[in-house]
């Protein structure tokens, strides 16, 4: 269990060790889906002002591990259908996004695209799992923003917000990252080229291919949650 350092820190580092905290009681399975989390007995248990807790406690909504309900903030429920039916939502945005970005992007922003893309691969060899999902979701961001449509891009990013709890349980990892590096730079490649109807498909495949592995992954936690 991680502890919080009895020492002078500044709010946002309060703010830090308390998400770090109640993020790995929420994903370990410690905290339950429902159970409820209290701004005024986070304050207390970590000995800080409401704020820190406060702040934490948005982040936590933000991250999708946490919702506001009747009786105040809860764990979030994790639904394998309600998550299925959001990443199909998202693959078709997205998708189409990725396809009108090609046609648009400007020479800047997929230069811009290219240099994620090199950040990424070093990180691979490393093991730097949080820093690659960072640089990862914002590649596939960038294409998307490249569509310039921006009723698209909002729908894009709230399903990014409605189903991105599964990220942060460290069982979900994709299992072959250098297989999902190589799927990236395919895409990126007939991105480059401007070639929109193969960036469709290939983002398509590419995220059904996800979708497949998540929903596995969510089921085998499922199941062993209830033996």
């Amino acid at each position: 269990m991680v502890e919080l350092d009895k020492v002078e820190l500044k709010k946002e580092t309060y703010v830090d060790k308390i998400l770090e905290i109640i993020e790995y009681r929420i994903t370990s399975g410690e905290l339950k889906p429902n159970d409820r989390i209290s701004e005024t007995l986070l304050a207390k248990e970590f000995n800080v002002s409401r704020g820190p807790a406060r702040e934490a406690l948005l982040r936590l909504e933000e991250m999708g591990l946490v919702i506001k309900s009747h009786t105040g903030r809860v764990v979030k429920s994790f639904s394998i259908d309600e998550f299925r039916e959001n990443y199909e939502l998202k693959i078709i945005v997205e998708a189409f996004c990725c396809m009108q970005g090609a046609l648009k992007a400007t020479e800047k922003e997929i230069s811009a695209i290219r240099d994620v893309l090199e950040k990424i691969k070093p990180l691979i060899i490393s093991g730097e799992y949080k820093k690659r999902m960072i640089l990862n979701n914002k590649f596939h961001e960038s294409l998307v923003l490249c569509s310039q449509n921006k009723t698209l891009v909002e729908t894009y990013r709230t399903q990014i917000k409605n189903f991105g709890w599964p990220k942060h349980f460290p069982t979900l990892k994709y299992p072959r990252p250098e297989a999902a590096y190589e799927a990236h730079l395919i895409i990126f490649e007939a991105f480059s080229k401007r070639d929109a109807e193969r960036v469709r498909r290939l983002t398509e495949e590419h995220q059904n291919e996800v979708l497949q592995i998540m929903l596995a992954n969510l089921k085998k936690r499922t199941e062993n949650r209830s033996k």
